[in-house]
């Protein structure tokens, strides 16, 4: 739980650091960015096991 308020305060310092750079980059965008990053991996991850279950089907 110390561990996870640590890395909520530094992310929270980064995030007002880039908003103070750029004023478009605000706490919203970081967090879907982040969302859709997660999904786009989430994707790869399912398109990599469908192609080696094909792959797994044709060799039986």
């Amino acid at each position: 739980m110390v561990f996870a308020l640590q890395k909520y305060g530094f992310w929270r310092a980064k995030t007002t650091f880039l908003a103070y750079k750029n004023h478009l980059f605000d706490l919203q965008k970081v967090g879907f960015y982040i969302f859709v990053k997660y999904i786009s991996i989430f994707i790869d991850i399912n398109k990599e096991y469908e192609r080696t279950y094909n792959k797994f089907i044709k060799m039986v």
